[in-house]
């Protein structure tokens, strides 16, 4: 599975980066909760055939809530759990690839080859994998791929 090329699939069927708009294209419905634990950022499932995002109402930074919709995105083309609270709990499969999976998804969804630029050159990478809970193995792994550093 190349998921830099399925990002790029999506970015090309709907003519945008926003996961906003992409959520509302593929029908789902974005939901704010304050019902999570603070460090699940979201949570995606299907109720009555109705795919829904929920984010986390507690995260208050626009980039990390747009992150949160593309990872939660990337469950959905990648995955595609009809519930991935019910998969967590009841089988004893990690989740950590699917996760990691969703990060790099969201990455090159959201990001051009020049943002990717600007992030490692005015950001610490550590910083911005603290920051959004990625993986920095995920997110080096982007960079080499999508930037050959």
């Amino acid at each position: 599975m190349n998921i830099k090329e399925i990002a790029e699939e999506i970015y090309n069927i709907y003519h945008t980066r926003n996961p906003y708009e992409i959520v509302d294209y593929m029908n789902g419905i974005i939901f704010y909760t304050s019902y999570l634990p603070d460090d699940i950022y979201g949570i995606s499932n299907v109720v009555k055939n109705t795919w829904i995002v929920s984010v986390n109402s507690k995260l208050h930074n626009y980039q990390v809530i747009k992150f949160t919709i593309a990872h939660e995105i990337g469950h959905k083309v990648l995955h595609d759990f009809e519930n991935d609270i019910f998969f967590k709990r009841n089988t004893c499969f990690s989740l950590q690839r699917f996760d990691n999976q969703a990060d790099e998804f969201a990455l090159n969804l959201l990001y051009t080859d020049d943002d990717l630029r600007d992030i490692i050159e005015y950001c610490s990478s550590d910083f911005f994998c603290d920051v959004f809970k990625i993986k920095y193995t995920v997110f080096e792994k982007v960079i080499k791929e999508r930037l050959g550093v």
